[in-house]
């Protein structure tokens, strides 16, 4: 099941805020990355993408 999350933030933050944030979650997860680096996914410990 896939869910939305949604935060409002006076400024944008940058990738680096928001990738630690998610990590934060679960000791787990993993961040790779994909085309050519143009795209971060967050992954579960056997490498399926969830974010």
């Amino acid at each position: 099941m896939t869910k939305d999350v949604i935060a409002l933030t006076e400024r944008m933050p940058d990738a680096v805020s928001v990738l630690a944030g998610l990590l934060a979650g679960d000791a787990d997860l993993r961040v790779e990355t994909t085309g050519e680096g143009a795209v971060v996914q967050l992954c579960d410990a056997e490498g399926r993408p969830l974010v």
